[in-house]
């Protein structure tokens, strides 16, 4: 079984945090990776697409910000999405593994993060490999750390399916502006405990959650020909104004500038 490079798709962005090494990478569409190996344990998630991860014989199917935790070695193979698929994939050294043993037992098997656990920081992790700056590598290494450490710790009962339909619905729907009305009837639950429900598992509102999906979207799209206006427009916002606003308090840059940074 092959082992060594971190990623087989093509590397689009590397950072070292740490005792982590943080890759941003692409696979074509429909790519089939055959059984493999990686020296280092890792976790990894899309940020656009969706990817199939078999190992330890289990099929694992991931949506974007699933986090995927794998343990060193482990042999496992990967289809990814029909329209391409882009993901951070964390490689753990051995010495920050050696580090971590005595406090987690997260990475002795393969296993999918908790989305409450996961999401919320994987989406950051991105954001802050996107918008990277000269404190990026000490951020991006306390994300991680946040990241391992959250999902390490035993929760006495899973989250509750109404969150898991609820938060289904919101990826399902985002771009079409569904009322708090509609999220809660596709949980079964009243508007009013879907609120504090998403409150105590996410810590955000259904609607803060909405639009962080929507701005992820826009971002994805600004790396196209289309025109901001028009991205604007689709991702909800009434004006490209109140848009780059958004944006800029989200990502920290105007979407004008994050979209020449992406082309230089």
């Amino acid at each position: 079984m092959p082992y060594r490079p971190l990623t087989h798709g093509t590397e689009q962005h590397v950072m070292h945090a740490g005792g982590f090494v943080v890759v941003e990478s692409a696979y074509a569409p429909s790519r089939a990776l055959p059984r493999h190996g990686h020296d280092n344990a890792a976790l990894c998630f899309a940020f656009r697409g969706g990817f199939e991860e078999s190992v330890e014989g289990r099929t694992f199917e991931l949506a974007p910000y699933d986090v995927i935790v794998r343990p060193p070695v482990v042999g496992h193979s990967n289809r990814y999405g029909s329209t391409g698929t882009q993901c951070v994939l964390i490689s753990v050294s051995k010495d920050a593994l050696a580090r971590l043993r005595p406090y987690t037992a997260l990475f002795d098997t393969a296993r999918l993060v908790p989305r409450e656990d996961g999401e919320r920081v994987a989406m950051r992790i991105h954001r802050e490999l996107s918008a990277s700056d000269e404190s990026s590598p000490i951020v991006v290494e306390g994300l991680v750390l946040e990241l391992i450490g959250g999902s390490s710790r035993s929760r006495r009962e899973a989250s509750p399916r109404w969150l898991r339909d609820a938060r289904d619905f919101i990826h399902a729907h985002c771009l079409e502006r569904p009322s708090l009305s509609d999220i809660a009837r596709a949980g079964d639950i009243h508007p009013a405990n879907l609120v504090r429900g998403f409150r105590a598992h996410l810590r955000c509102s259904p609607g803060e959650y909405m639009r962080r999906l929507r701005l992820e979207h826009a971002r994805n799209q600004l790396a196209s020909t289309r025109s901001i206006a028009d991205i604007a427009v689709e991702a909800g916002f009434y004006d490209q104004s109140h848009f780059t606003t958004a944006f800029r308090r989200h990502f920290g840059l105007t979407p004008s500038a994050y979209r020449l940074q992406t082309r230089a």
